[in-house]
């Protein structure tokens, strides 16, 4: 339910209104810091923060900030809602033509709203992903091993962005993106877009707005730093939802995959690796695979190798990347 019901004045000539949609759970300190980025500026923004069941600081930091300023639109979710829907919520209550949806755990560079809007002239109907590069600290502290993962993975995907515009539909990575409303909302409101509980739910939005004729653009100079920080039990977590996202959107658009699910989770890595992940696709072994890498993460930063923790990280996303995906693949067949 709304913290504040008054959604502040917006222009209603020249430049289309903005919104920007920012779905947050736990995070208090990086919301109010958030806040701060987007609402030090007098330009008529409007801000719509969707907490989405916080038990932390968030709901009081929310609601001091709309007691400030008449532009921020504070939410409270259920608690169950996830990313995806969290955002929905904050879609269809905004007042601007244009969506710019931020994660919580970025941290916009100056006018980065204002660079958004420049590519949605009124009659287009666009995409736009700006550049969000993960912040990894030199030197790497103990257990941020997920961080170095992720923020490799993220720039091989821009390079492929750069590459191949049409692959910013097909491998949609969310955080630092811009809308029309009505687009993103018709995704939705015309049943395209099932409800879906895994991760890359991201990748099979991109493949809908593909299908509806959207034009994809990457600009790096919308740039904004994400801070990413995932302990190990957040790593593996990850890992085993992003294997059920995988094998989901496999059932649903199986036209659009290259390779299986379980090709996915077994490609690119050496034969010796490959066959050990192969061997814990049961469940018994994939435990023991579990507790065994973990073991060997935790004492590798014991240790001080940063390398060892990135060598057993890297297999231990493979073994639970193909536990997600069997599961979901094994449970579709019932």
């Amino acid at each position: 339910m709304p913290l504040t019901t008054d959604r502040g004045t917006m222009p209603t000539q020249g430049e289309p209104r903005v919104t920007v949609v920012v779905p947050t759970r736990d995070r208090a300190d990086k919301i109010d810091n958030l806040l701060g980025l987007l609402l030090d500026t007098p330009d008529p923004v409007q801000v719509v923060v969707v907490d989405d069941g916080s038990v932390d600081r968030t709901p009081d930091v929310l609601a001091d900030w709309a007691t400030r300023d008449s532009r921020l639109l504070a939410l409270r979710g259920t608690g169950r809602d996830g990313q995806s829907q969290a955002r929905l919520v904050g879609a269809r209550q905004a007042t601007g033509d244009v969506l710019v949806l931020l994660d919580d755990d970025v941290v916009p560079a100056a006018g980065l709203v204002a660079g958004h809007l420049k590519w949605h002239p009124a009659g287009t109907n666009r995409l736009v992903l700006g550049y969000m590069p993960t912040y990894v600290p030199d030197p790497l502290p103990r257990g941020a091993f997920a961080t170095r993962l992720y923020a490799t993975e993220y720039e091989n995907h821009c390079k492929g962005f750069e590459r191949d515009a049409g692959s910013v539909l097909t491998g949609l990575w969310l955080g630092n993106m811009s809308i029309r409303r009505e687009t993103y909302l018709a995704a939705f409101d015309a049943g395209r877009m099932p409800n879906f509980p895994y991760r890359h739910e991201d990748m099979l939005f991109g493949l809908i707005l593909r299908d509806m004729g959207v034009d994809p653009i990457f600009d790096r100079a919308l740039f904004a730093q994400h801070y990413h920080d995932r302990p190990l039990e957040a790593f593996r977590r990850d890992s085993y939802t992003q294997g059920q996202g995988r094998a989901a959107i496999y059932r649903l658009r199986p036209e659009e995959s290259t390779m299986t699910p379980e090709e996915f989770a077994l490609c690119e890595i050496p034969a010796p690796v490959k066959w050990f992940v192969q061997s814990t696709k049961p469940a018994p072994m994939r435990r023991v695979a579990g507790v065994t890498l973990s073991a060997a993460i935790t004492a590798s930063g014991r240790l001080g190798s940063r390398r060892g923790e990135l060598v057993f990280a890297r297999v231990l996303r493979r073994v639970d990347m193909l536990a997600g995906a069997t599961d979901v693949l094994e449970a579709t067949q019932v």
